[in-house]
């Protein structure tokens, strides 16, 4: 990875310093950043509302501005944020030497996450129904309409996933200025609302 020229400065690696990861460690060492092409594909599929240079400034800014390190499930994680504390999901990653290689992209709704573990406890959703619902892509939460669903958007306040929603509205609000413009799909709020209420009705069935 590299830090890009900015005008005054050529484009150099990017390193961070070994004291984000181990707080004892020496203040002056430093981590080469290497990222492998199969998490940057995952991010891009997963993030996928935004345009490609929006992927290159977030992916970016993850570690180079606003890094933060998270420790899930005796595993730190680094936290995409698309706002101030509203993480989008979590770059994994292995430490070999001096390096760190990130290996993928994880979102937020997978049980492998501090936000997707609290979802599951609430739905118990399985890893292929959320990929079925495209719950692990984050043009979910924008084209949802959960008012019409109020469990999964209970669990979702539950769960702390609700952020993601409220920074995603926030951004069009702020890119698209026609009043009645709206990202929500109806078509997609319906296939969700109905495998819901589907779903609960086999459980109450099973019971």
């Amino acid at each position: 990875m590299f830090e890009p020229a900015d005008g005054l400065y050529l484009p150099k690696p990017l390193t961070i310093f070994q004291k984000a990861i181990f707080p004892k460690e020496k203040a002056d060492k430093r981590f080469n950043m290497y990222v492998q092409s199969h998490a940057f594909q995952r991010f891009k599929e997963r993030v996928d509302t935004l345009e490609p240079t929006d992927h290159n400034l977030l992916f970016q800014y993850t570690f180079e501005r606003n890094l933060k390190l998270v420790h899930f499930d005796k595993r730190d994680l680094f936290a995409c944020l698309i706002a101030d504390n509203c993480s989008i999901g979590y770059f994994t990653f292995l430490i070999r030497g001096d390096d760190i290689i990130i290996n993928t992209f994880l979102p937020l709704v997978g049980d492998n996450t501090p936000e997707g573990k609290k979802l599951q406890k609430r739905l118990s959703l399985s890893r292929e129904e959320i990929v079925f619902l495209g719950m692990d892509k984050i043009s979910f939460f924008s084209r949802v309409d959960f008012d019409q669903i109020p469990e999964l958007k209970q669990a979702l306040i539950d769960s702390d996933i609700w952020k993601i929603k409220l920074a995603l509205d926030d951004f069009y609000v702020e890119e698209d200025t026609a009043d009645d413009y709206s990202p929500i799909d109806s078509a997609k709020t319906t296939f969700v609302k109905n495998y819901f209420e589907k779903r609960e009705e086999l459980y109450k069935t099973n019971e």
